[in-house]
């Protein structure tokens, strides 16, 4: 097995575990009410509260944000802020959901939290989202992650800050529950999952006579014994970026230069969007949605914003002249990109234009990692004199920096610093670098 094929198997590996750790069953106490944070940038969190006799909705979200260690303001009764995510009218706001146990969905409450009584085996959700459309008042799409299934992997990197990190599931002693071949080459994207099923994109049959595909991509679904489910074909080339679900849809990028939508329980194609055809790498960046839209990256060094109801693009910068590998990470209206120059840059998420670049040396093909508690972002470049470093989210001026010799992988977040790959070691330093 060649080291490339080893290091793809080992990530799929990692993330099939990832994702098969993701379906959780409800709360273990018939006497508890389940309560969802989900903080619309694919982080969400769970608490179980026990049900005491006149408990409402409010009460038991109080309570649920306690046990996380979680603030929560909520004057006259009105959650307008939780872990400092504000509501901000017509863009992100907090949205009060009921889980409907007989359609086996969520359902916009009609009424407020202090409202309702809760009783055994009910689940509320808070979720931090947009409305698709604030003149019409069409609500936002409700969460993915659901009782039995919790903790979805949606995204390359787990969040739109590109974290690595999910801070609630464990996954303690994995054995290997099954495995399957796929038969359509080979598999150098993650895994992502939610509601007890997962997403693989296959690469086509490798012809090593001519160098190109005997066969096209493929996006196959699977549930969690291994079974497949739906697949459909998602062009040609060498496919390294990873999808994204969102809503009720999976989202995968080709290295054809078009993403591709499909509907995520049954493979329906729902769009399809042609960035940037003809350029020979295509997509090679995973996605990452904000506000309804999908924010993706492609080979000819422009970044774009598509609208998610329907693939439309809303809008697209020029970032450099090559973007390979580096997705994009997304908070508080600010995208952050990488690209082959060796530059680090923001831009707004509403397409109004650049707001720093920062160059890093090297060129970076991994993807920037927001950490906010820092206020940096963090990312790795290539080559023998590549390195960690971190700048400060606001300006781009660099904070820090540190010789590891050069990684195409993007850093993740751990509890005491990040944590970084190179072709030889895995390395993790501290906040301060």
């Amino acid at each position: 097995m060649s080291h490339t094929k080893f290091v793809a198997s080992l990530l799929v590996g990692i993330m099939m575990v990832a994702a098969l750790a993701g379906v959780v069953s409800g709360a273990e106490e018939e006497d508890t009410c389940a309560v969802l944070f989900d903080f619309g940038n694919g982080r969400v969190m769970w608490a179980d509260v026990p049900v005491t006799e006149g408990m409402n909705a409010f009460n038991a979200t109080v309570e649920a944000a306690e046990d996380l260690g979680i603030n929560i303001d909520a004057p006259n009764g009105l959650v307008s802020n939780i872990d400092g995510y504000a509501s901000a009218w017509p863009e992100e706001t907090w949205n009060f959901w009921i889980w409907n146990s007989m359609d086996l969905k969520w359902d916009i409450a009609m009424v407020g939290a202090a409202d309702i009584l809760v009783g055994k085996n009910y689940a509320i959700a808070w979720s931090y989202a947009a409305y698709r459309d604030p003149n019409q008042f069409i609500p936002p799409y409700p969460p993915i992650a659901s009782p039995e299934h919790r903790y979805p992997w949606t995204s390359f990197r787990y969040d739109s800050l590109n974290t690595g990190l999910q801070e609630t599931a464990n996954i303690s002693n994995p054995i290997l529950s099954w495995s399957e071949n796929l038969g359509n080459g080979a598999i150098d994207t993650a895994i992502i999952g939610a509601n007890g099923l997962i997403y693989a994109t296959t690469g086509g049959k490798m012809n090593w006579t001519s160098g190109g595909y005997d066969s096209n991509s493929s996006l196959y679904c699977l549930d969690t014994s291994g079974k497949k489910v739906w697949s459909q074909d998602i062009g040609k080339g060498y496919q390294v970026a990873t999808p994204l679900l969102y809503a009720d849809m999976v989202i995968a990028p080709s290295a054809d230069g078009k993403l591709y939508a499909f509907d995520a329980a049954d493979g329906t194609t729902r769009w399809t969007s042609d960035i940037c055809s003809g350029v020979i790498t295509g997509i090679t960046s995973s996605p990452v949605a904000y506000l309804n839209k999908i924010i993706i990256a492609a080979g000819n060094g422009q970044l774009y914003s598509i609208h998610a109801s329907n693939g439309t693009q809303d809008w697209n910068v020029e970032v450099a002249t090559k973007i390979y590998s580096s997705s994009p990470a997304v908070c508080n209206g600010v995208v952050y990109i990488g690209d082959e120059d060796g530059n680090v840059s923001a831009f707004a998420a509403d397409g109004s234009g650049d707001i720093w670049s920062t160059n890093v040396s090297g060129m970076v093909r991994a993807s920037p990692l927001i950490d906010t508690a820092n206020n940096q972002i963090v990312v790795t470049s290539t080559g023998a004199n590549g390195n960690i470093t971190a700048l400060n989210k606001t300006t781009g001026d660099t904070i820090w920096q540190t010789a590891i010799g050069g990684s195409s992988a993007s850093v993740a977040m751990a509890s005491s610093g990040y944590v970084a790959t190179t072709a030889t070691h895995i390395i993790m330093v501290d906040f301060n670098g």
